[in-house]
């Protein structure tokens, strides 16, 4: 979507993009400034358009049920056979759980699971450039 169509969608005709400057160009990384986008989540646009989702708080879920608070193993368990696990470079004991679709289905596409070591503590949705971004836009 671009940001004209997800200010219609939020009806927020003032929703903006911020990054690290007041004005940030369409082409830039950036995520969305709106008072109508829900607590926990974060939309990264590049190039125009949202590239990323990020979900910070349990209520929000994919489209298997899968969330923050989950297990590794209910995570596993969901996309069997389409999770890699790797070291979170941040928490100790943390991983990463990255979900790869199946070819034919949308293979630009991805989702990373943060966790603790235990239990997911974030996840985050877009395009294989985008979800390979640690820090978000930084």
């Amino acid at each position: 979507m671009t940001l004209t169509e997800v200010r219609r969608v939020l009806s927020d005709t003032g929703a903006r993009l911020e990054g690290n400057e007041p004005d940030v160009p369409l082409n830039e990384c950036a995520y969305l400034k709106s008072q109508r986008l829900p607590s926990g989540i974060g939309l990264m646009f590049s190039q125009g358009r949202v590239v990323r989702i990020d979900v910070f708080e349990p209520f929000t879920k994919t489209s298997t049920g899968a969330g923050a608070g989950d297990s590794e193993d209910r995570i596993k368990k969901l996309y069997p056979g389409r999770i890699q696990v790797a070291p979170h470079p941040y928490v100790d004991e943390g991983h990463y759980l990255m979900y790869t679709p199946t070819p034919r289905a949308e293979p630009q596409f991805g989702m990373v699971f943060e966790t603790d070591g235990r239990r997911v503590t974030s996840f985050r949705v877009g395009t294989l450039d985008a979800i390979a971004l640690i820090e978000g836009c930084s």
